[in-house]
Parts: C-alpha cells; sequence; structure tokens
C-alpha cells in the first residue's frame, strides 16, 4: 500500500471501532444539544472578537518607544509620549449635512474655475494690446520707403 493508504484508518484498527463510552451516551439529549448551542455560541464570540481586534489594529496608528511611551492617531486621541490629545471632530462630514456641504463645494470649484477663466482671458487680451501698441510704435518709428508688402 501507499504512504496515504498506510495512514488511513481501516476496520481494523479497534480504537477507532469501540462503541461510545457510557458517559458520553447517558447524556439526555437536551443536555447534548444545549452544549453543542453553546461551543458554537463561543466559537462565534470568539470570531466576532477576532473581527473586532482587526478592524482595532487597522485604525490604530500608533507605536511604542524604548520607553514604553505611545506615540501616534488612535481611538479618536493623538498619543504624544506620556499624555494623549482627545479629538472632538471627525474626519468626514456628517450625514445630515452632506449635500449642502457637496452643494458649497460644487460652488467653491465653480468659482474656482471662472476666476481661472477670467485670468487667461484678461492675459490674452493684455498680450493683444501689447502687440497691437508694439506694431503701431514700430510703423510710426520708421516708414516704409521700400514699397514691399511686408
Amino acid at each position: 500500500p501507499s504512504g496515504a493508504e498506510r495512514l488511513r484508518p481501516r476496520r481494523t484498527v479497534p480504537e477507532l471501532w469501540q462503541p461510545l463510552p457510557p458517559e458520553i451516551t447517558a447524556v439526555p439529549m437536551e443536555q447534548r444539544e444545549a452544549l453543542e448551542l453553546s461551543l458554537r455560541i463561543d466559537a462565534l464570540y470568539d470570531s466576532l472578537a477576532a473581527a473586532d481586534e482587526a478592524q482595532r489594529r487597522l485604525t490604530d496608528w500608533t507605536f511604542t518607544d524604548d520607553q514604553g511611551r505611545r506615540w501616534g492617531f488612535a481611538d479618536g486621541k493623538i498619543y504624544l509620549g506620556d499624555f494623549s490629545l482627545p479629538l472632538p471632530f471627525s474626519f468626514g462630514t456628517n450625514i445630515g449635512v452632506r449635500d449642502e456641504v457637496n452643494r458649497r463645494l460644487w460652488q467653491w470649484d465653480e468659482i474656482q474655475r471662472q476666476g481661472a477663466r477670467v485670468e487667461v482671458q484678461e492675459s490674452l487680451e493684455e498680450r493683444q494690446r501689447a502687440i497691437r501698441e508694439r506694431r503701431d510704435r514700430e510703423r510710426a518709428a520708421k516708414p516704409d520707403t521700400t514699397r514691399v508688402r511686408r
């Protein structure tokens, strides 16, 4: 037989095919079901606790130095060595005013775009005016006597 076949339990192993001990089968069905349910609930709580810990580690941007002081940002606080500063504000927009804030941001962006467009237009007009003035000065300074079209 191959290695996998040697490791596979066979009917010749008596420990695997013995009847269950009476202390296991003597437990009433309701008690066994309650025990099974409590084990599953415990496993669920363990996985929820692990997920909460993973989420906490995602938002914990701190490190501890050699003296055991904590530095960084976590739990809505800024940790600066031996003391921490609470942050009473959030980094996001409140849900109730999100539409108003978005409208104001759009208006501000539109004002900035219009201002940039006006600056470009004024610069273009100023350049055109400067070119015309220069050409007029050149024409007035020396008359064209060559009768060649320029």
